[in-house]
């Protein structure tokens, strides 16, 4: 894909689609989402598995009356519950449709940041050899000052990178800008 990933057939089985379901399965133990939230959801378990045991001892008649008819007075009408769980699925599909078009906004505005470096490399490098050849020198001073006007346009990216995460690697910019200038790295 344009964006440097290959999105092999391996890495569909392996990653998602049906047949990689066992392996999400059991590597769901070392998700951070569930560490954070195991606390909260054992005791919801619990706190639930209580109640159905106490509602089906009370159907049963396992139960004393008075705690029977206390567990059966407790009891809330299903209508309730459909209708908060049907709301809740329009939230979240309402949510997982700004989520996706936060992400399609940023997938588009980081396409203009790659088109408009390209734009500016390619207007260097014909600035340059117009102005080289114009001179009658070739490349000489126009071609160093071009490849180091690639090199940072080239760097821009992995700034901007850098700095909408909060971090910062020198080591980085200087490789991709001498890279993309054709120098050797330092």
């Amino acid at each position: 894909t344009d964006d440097g990933l290959d999105y092999s057939f391996a890495y569909q089985a392996r990653y998602g689609g049906s047949s990689a379901w066992l392996t999400n399965l059991v590597s769901s133990s070392s998700s951070r989402v569930l560490t954070q939230i195991s606390g909260h959801l054992s005791s919801t378990i619990v706190v639930a598995a209580v109640i159905a045991v106490a509602f089906q001892a009370a159907s049963v008649g396992s139960l004393p009356e008075p705690l029977g008819a206390a567990v059966r007075a407790c009891a809330l009408p299903s209508l309730p519950h459909e209708a908060v769980g049907s709301i809740i699925a329009l939230l979240l599909a309402f949510r997982t449709g700004q989520a996706y078009d936060r992400f399609w906004e940023g997938r588009q505005l980081w396409d203009g940041v790659y088109s408009a470096t390209r734009a500016l490399v390619r207007l260097t490098s014909a600035t340059a050899r117009a102005s080289g050849q114009a001179a009658g020198e070739g490349e000489g001073a126009a071609g160093e000052s071009a490849a180091l006007i690639v090199g940072l346009t080239a760097a821009y990216p992995y700034a901007l990178k850098q700095h909408l995460r909060g971090e910062r690697d020198v080591r980085e910019l200087l490789e991709a800008a001498t890279a993309a200038s054709g120098g050797a790295p330092d």
